[in-house]
């Protein structure tokens, strides 16, 4: 197998903020600013992670989107 070196950082975050993991397929293609706008909604973060993906895809990204999102 392909053994690949995970990276990782401790990051602070204030009661309420919302962490994202995603693959390429976001944030190679939808702008800081863009995925910013987003997850500055109010909703379900299941509602949110659909806006970021539906975004993704309407910018032209491929049908390979990953996005995981939690709440601190």
């Amino acid at each position: 197998g392909v053994l690949r070196q995970v990276q990782s950082r401790v990051v602070p975050a204030q009661p309420g903020s919302v962490i994202l993991l995603s693959s390429d397929g976001l944030h190679g293609v939808a702008t800081d600013g863009e995925i910013a706008r987003v997850l500055s909604q109010d909703g379900p973060l299941l509602f949110l992670c659909q806006r970021l993906i539906d975004l993704a895809l309407a910018s032209g990204g491929p049908d390979n989107v990953t996005v995981v999102l939690g709440r601190v």
